[in-house]
């Protein structure tokens, strides 16, 4: 086995060991910060782990549990945890991961002491083959779901159970052919009957389910509006009754049968298949927050705030779960509450500040209060002042810009465009004196970047200062030797020179 182990070493250090390290190095930013999205994944399942530590949240449960630990940025869905034994916790809890570790090393310890007593080298042979493919996927499976899927499922149980049946079987002639214990198998009518029962209702499930899936196929990428035609809503209803009467376990077809009711105005239908929806997927966050609009449309104010609450928590990274649940509270005149729900959404997902900027604009808020909600962050400030500058206010756009500047030194997310944002903004207004600064601003902050000196460098030279123009083009050669604008402009600005 120790020889065996050397000569997969030796292979693997003969392609190189470099590959493997470049991997491993671009785990951590320069920053130092982590950019491999399994890890925060796997930090997020730590509290699914505490709250469901003795029996997990059910298998097959990480794709609608995960969603309310979640901080990992981004709209991605998370259907995994990307490592095997962090996802048994989190699904089976400990008693299943026990289980399985009980089984793993007891299948494999078993079998080894058979195979110290082996002379037969090609039953060892087999034997160490299994075994190293068993650890193969053991180790992968630090890093995948590999278990989660059937095809390799089904290779782990192959190789365990070839791991046992070679160590256990005579393979030169003469003798039993196995070691293990023959034991009669009785086929009576229970287990006849057992396993019928087991394969009518695996047909008769799975059947449902895809008879399911066809049904809603033709009205999946219906976009649900009022401005659908009364046939429309119809074939809706049609369709996704009868997906729901074939495959009763899923909750989308309840819920968009929900919906056509919703759109023919008739709420108690609507709700009674809101509530079973809500019972099939009840961390579903658009299903809670519908619910919770038709609660309050019919004067349940308490509960139906409740949901549309819930429906932010259970879905923390969703955006949209933020923005309907903001756009109630501003409709209502709860500005202070929905302020902090937008901050909040913000500070999670601060790319989407266009999309509740324009929400708040039809709510009627000012200018100055929006900024006042914006988080102190980089991004919303600057999208806001786009938005601002675009609209010409360029007073309060001017404001935007510098606290999206500050918030950027204080997150030490600098980067060239922001200042050259911030730079064009003011020649458009024809701030010459302030671009400079910024320039000069940016080059104190970002002194290696050839780019940003050689910008102010331009800007000296436009504004005459000549001697501070050419010490800035003779850093952009040090920093990049074969920049032919700052060469020629040297050339151009030194004394004898025949340049205007």
């Amino acid at each position: 086995m120790l020889l065996v182990f050397f000569v997969v070493l030796i292979t693997v250090g003969w392609f190189g060991w470099e590959p493997i390290f470049e991997r491993f190095e671009k785990i951590r930013t320069p920053e130092g910060q982590f950019s491999e999205q399994r890890l925060v994944i796997w930090r997020d399942s730590a509290g699914i782990i505490k709250d469901f530590f003795l029996t997990g949240s059910g298998f097959g449960s990480f794709v609608d549990i995960y969603p309310s630990y979640r901080t990992l940025s981004g709209g991605g869905i998370a259907d995994h945890a990307h490592n095997d034994y962090i996802e048994l916790l989190t699904s089976g809890g400990i008693v299943s991961f026990l289980l399985f570790f009980w089984f793993v090393l007891g299948v494999l310890c078993t079998s080894f002491r058979r195979f110290r007593k082996r002379r037969d080298w090609y039953s060892r042979y087999l034997f160490m083959g299994a075994v190293s493919g068993v650890v193969a996927i053991l180790i992968h499976s630090l890093s995948d779901f590999n278990l989660q899927i059937g095809a390799n499922g089904l290779y782990f149980f192959f190789l365990m159970g070839l791991a046992v049946a070679v160590v256990n079987t005579r393979f030169l002639n003469g003798g039993e052919e196995t070691y293990l214990e023959e034991k009669e198998l009785k086929i009576g009518g229970p287990l006849i009957i057992a396993v019928s029962l087991m394969l009518f209702l695996s047909v008769l499930i799975n059947s449902g389910i895809l008879a399911g899936k066809a049904f809603f196929a033709s009205i999946r990428n219906i976009q649900l509006s009022d401005h659908l035609s009364g046939k429309q809503v119809e074939k809706i209803r049609t369709n996704a009754l009868k997906a729901a009467m074939s495959d009763p376990l899923e909750a989308r077809y309840r819920y968009a049968a929900a919906q056509s009711y919703l759109l023919k105005q008739d709420m108690e239908r609507a709700m009674d298949f809101l509530y079973d929806a809500i019972k099939l997927s009840p961390l579903k966050g658009e299903y809670l927050q519908t619910t919770g609009f038709v609660l309050m449309a019919e004067g349940r104010k308490g509960e139906g705030e409740r949901l549309l609450s819930r429906g932010v928590e259970v879905e923390r990274n969703n955006p949209l779960m933020y923005l309907r649940y903001a756009s109630r509270l501003f409709s209502e005149g709860r500005r202070s509450l929905a302020g902090d729900v937008v901050r909040r959404a913000l500070v999670i997902t601060p790319e989407k500040t266009g999309e509740f900027v324009t929400m708040m604009v039809l709510n009627g808020l000012k200018d100055k209060e929006i900024l006042g909600i914006l988080p102190e962050l980089s991004v919303p400030f600057f999208r806001f002042g786009e938005y601002l500058e675009n609209t010409g206010r360029s007073g309060l756009a001017e404001v935007a810009y510098r606290r999206a500047l500050e918030s950027a030194k204080k997150e030490g997310r600098l980067r060239p465009d922001y200042f050259y944002r911030i730079y064009r903004f003011y020649l458009k207004r024809g701030d010459r004196n302030v671009a400079l600064e910024v320039m000069k601003d940016a080059v104190e902050e970002i002194p290696d970047t050839p780019g940003l000196r050689l910008t102010l460098a331009a800007e000296y030279e436009r504004l005459g200062i000549t001697y501070r123009a050419m010490e800035e083009y003779k850093k952009v050669l040090i920093l990049d030797p074969s920049n032919r604008r700052a060469r020629k402009a040297i050339e151009r600005l030194s004394p004898g020179s025949d340049d205007p």
